[in-house]
């Protein structure tokens, strides 16, 4: 979901350019009138692997481009596993604030995993049904035109 004013193709095209160029972000960001933390966002969405030294992590900068992704999504029961550690670490007495807001931020995490693994597993099954509908309808056709 976009927050400000949506990118033009000339923009977009204006991005590649300036980032073969290997000029700063600040400076791109600058020069395109958007933020630093937008620009970041579109060489995400774009794709692009900017090199070690130019990564926003390195400016301080969150970004999901530096995670490593998993191979296989985790399953639900795994999920729900790494939930029960972290609901059982909160009964702990003695816990300072920052493990709290950690064990908190799992707790919240697992949630949304589960809602949209949900959704990914419903998507997945409609896809399935879509691609054996397809399949029957082209050996329709297929027995049809031999038919005729």
């Amino acid at each position: 979901m976009t927050k400000g004013k949506p990118w033009s193709r000339e923009e977009e095209t204006k991005l590649r350019d300036l980032l073969s160029t290997r000029e700063p972000v600040s400076s791109i960001a600058k020069a395109l009138g958007k933020t630093k933390g937008s620009i970041y966002a579109k060489i995400d969405e774009m794709g692009i692997v900017l090199k070690e030294e130019e990564t926003p992590a390195r400016k301080g900068l969150a970004s999901s481009s530096n995670l490593k992704l998993p191979r296989q999504l985790p399953s639900i029961e795994k999920a729900m596993k790494r939930l029960v550690r972290a609901l059982n670490e909160l009964e702990k007495p003695g816990l300072d604030i920052v493990e709290v807001q950690r064990l908190r931020g799992i707790i919240q995490g697992v949630k949304i995993y589960k809602d949209i693994f949900a959704d990914y597993v419903d998507y997945r099954a409609i896809e399935d049904m879509l691609l054996d509908l397809r399949q029957k309808y082209e050996q329709l056709v297929q027995k049809t035109t031999k038919k005729a």
